[in-house]
């Protein structure tokens, strides 16, 4: 049996930016002081110049989760058991492959799905 797979966005954030405080990985690249990237997916850190030299900005990644109802850490989303991959850092447009589907009628329905699921 193949399993269906609901494709989630990973939203890029960069925690600190000097102009907006926090912005998207987009908005950053974007900038006039964008310069660059250094290190690599998921633990890649920004180059900004607003400051006159380059410092190292930290971005970090969040996955909007059905299970749990709220937005989570990539690396919290690699250890779920319903995660079957994630693809797309190379054109910065990343997305998680997960196994849950979408918003459950009934709790019922979600504990079913949760049971089948072997926990390693």
């Amino acid at each position: 049996m193949k399993e269906k797979v609901m494709r989630i966005s990973i939203n890029t954030i960069v925690d600190s930016c000097p102009k907006k405080g926090v912005a998207s990985f987009k908005e950053c690249s974007r900038c006039p002081f964008f310069q660059g990237i250094e290190g690599l997916w998921p633990e890649v850190k920004v180059k900004c110049g607003f400051w006159g030299n380059s410092r190292k900005l930290k971005v970090s990644l969040f996955v909007p989760c059905s299970l749990k109802g709220k937005t989570i850490d990539f690396k919290t989303c690699l250890k779920c058991p319903l995660h079957r991959g994630f693809y797309g850092f190379h054109d910065n447009n990343p997305v998680v492959y997960c196994l849950l589907r979408g918003p459950f009628e009934t709790p019922e329905d979600k504990i079913r799905l949760i049971a089948r699921i072997p926990f390693f």
